[in-house]
């Protein structure tokens, strides 16, 4: 397939006017049109309101950097080990507006920041029911969870 039939088969998702892509880490095709997607989705159910990410693989990385872009508002990444949220904060520019913690800290980290009306949940199988967990632990009545992850069948 060449760039003609990929146009034609409507296999292009134009990026958003507001969504500039600066970074070269962003332009991961799969995963940005994931990303996208859930964006739109909560933007439509909670416009700019604070959003909670757990997960810090690929599609964690690209909601935080893309929702604090696209809306100006507080991202929250949260990985399950200190040891790779410190990783996550050295490798990596951020903008102002994403902050990053480890799951140990999330109740911590969540008492300092507006109430978080919107959360995606985008880690492994294995961890999808502990994530869920603890984001219902500390999102509000109402809140709206994408649930990108997988979750065991057993």
């Amino acid at each position: 397939m060449d760039s003609a039939d990929a146009a034609q088969g409507k296999f292009l998702v134009r990026c958003p006017s507001d969504c500039s892509l600066p970074n070269t880490e962003l332009v991961l095709a799969e995963p940005l049109g994931s990303v996208l997607y859930s964006m739109e989705l909560l933007r439509e159910q909670c416009a700019t309101a604070s959003l909670l990410i757990r997960g810090s693989g690929t599609v964690g990385i690209m909601a935080a950097k893309l929702w604090a872009t696209m809306t100006g508002s507080f991202a929250l990444l949260v990985s399950q080990s200190e040891k790779h949220a410190q990783w996550l904060r050295n490798s990596t520019s951020w903008p102002a507006s994403v902050r990053i913690c480890c799951s140990a800290q999330l109740h911590e980290a969540c008492s300092s920041v507006p109430a978080f009306k919107a959360a995606i949940l985008c880690c492994s199988r294995e961890s999808a029911p502990e994530g869920l967990g603890s984001l219902l632990d500390v999102v509000p009545e109402g809140a709206t969870i994408d649930l990108m992850a997988g979750f065991p069948t057993q």
